[in-house]
C-alpha cells in the first residue's frame, strides 16, 4: 500500500536537457537510470509501467527526469479540474480503456501539463477531450496552486521517486446532464493504432 504523500517546497525545474526533449527514447532513460543506480528490472510487470511507457511521457512533455540534486526524480504537473453545478462536483466514476479494462476513479477529472503548458489551457483541453464538449462550454473561474506532493515509492515506476505537482482549476461546463452520463474519447499515442476510452461520469455533494 502507497503511504501518504509527502507535501514539501516546489523542486526546481531545470531548463530542458537531450534527455528531456520530444527526442527523448527509451535508451536515453535505461542509460540515465543506470547511472543514477535505479533498477528498472522489475518494470513492465502486470502493475507496473515500462520505459518505453516513461520515455514516452518525457517525449510527449507530460513528464520530466531529474537527475540532479539526488535522488532521481520525474516530475508531473497536473491540473485537477473542479466542475461544480448547484452545490454539487464533477466526478469521474469509471474509466474502460477499451481494451476490457476497467479503472475505477470515484475522483474529479485530471490532467498532466504539457511541456510549456500553463494550468488553464490543460484544465480546457482535458475537459474538451473528455467531456467531448468544445470551449465555448468550458470556463476556468480560478486556479489555485501549485502545491507538491511527494511520492518516494509508487506502482508504475518502482523505485523511481516521484513529485506530482499539482494545480486546482475551479469550473464550469455548460450543457452537462444532470445524472450519471457516459463519454468517448479516441486516444492516439507514440504512433501506435488509437483506442477508444469510454468515461462514466456523476455528481457528488461539493461540501
Amino acid at each position: 500500500m502507497l503511504g501518504p504523500p509527502q507535501t514539501r517546497a516546489l523542486p526546481v525545474m531545470s531548463e530542458p536537457s537531450a534527455l528531456n526533449s520530444p527526442d527523448t527514447t527509451p535508451d536515453d532513460v535505461a542509460a540515465a537510470l543506470f547511472t543514477a543506480g535505479i533498477d528498472v528490472s522489475g518494470w513492465g510487470r502486470p502493475t507496473s509501467k515500462t520505459l518505453e511507457d516513461l520515455a514516452g511521457e518525457i517525449a510527449a512533455g507530460e513528464s520530466v527526469l531529474e537527475l540532479d540534486p539526488p535522488p532521481p526524480k520525474r516530475i508531473v504537473r497536473v491540473v485537477r479540474m473542479l466542475v461544480v453545478r448547484d452545490g454539487h462536483m464533477l466526478v469521474e466514476n469509471s474509466v474502460d480503456d477499451g481494451h476490457g479494462h476497467l479503472r475505477n476513479r470515484h475522483r474529479p477529472p485530471s490532467e498532466k501539463l504539457l511541456r510549456d503548458e500553463n494550468p488553464v489551457a490543460a484544465a480546457l483541453r482535458g475537459l474538451m477531450e473528455e467531456l467531448a464538449v468544445d470551449e465555448s462550454r468550458v470556463t476556468v473561474d480560478a486556479v489555485e496552486g501549485p502545491r507538491v506532493e511527494e511520492r518516494p515509492h509508487t506502482g508504475s515506476y518502482p523505485g523511481l521517486h516521484t513529485a506530482y505537482v499539482m494545480f486546482d482549476a475551479k469550473c464550469r461546463v455548460e450543457g452537462l446532464a444532470l445524472g450519471p452520463f457516459e463519454t468517448t474519447e479516441h486516444v492516439d499515442r507514440d504512433g501506435l493504432p488509437g483506442r477508444t476510452e469510454t468515461h462514466r461520469w456523476g455528481w457528488v455533494s461539493a461540501e
